[in-house]
């Protein structure tokens, strides 16, 4: 299974690229733990995840060609 990662704001320059593909996962905390393999520092930041568009609160069985999307907090008026 292969799904793809995109990164946005200050998460984009904490992982150096907009976007990676990830594999052998099946949850999105599947995902967050791969993540933080690659970049420890991922672990101490706030994001809310989006998969397929759509903000998600919990773990969520994800599927081949899913895009999983991390988005630092939102800021303005």
């Amino acid at each position: 299974m292969k799904i793809e990662v995109l990164f946005f704001g200050g998460l984009r320059e904490l992982m150096g690229c907009s976007s990676m593909p990830i594999i052998e996962v099946d949850t999105t905390d599947n995902v967050l733990e791969k993540l933080n393999q690659i970049n420890d520092k991922l672990a101490g930041k706030t994001f809310q995840l989006a998969l397929n568009n759509k903000l998600i609160k919990e773990n969520t069985p994800i599927e081949n060609g899913d895009q999983l999307a991390l988005l630092p907090p939102f800021a303005g008026g």
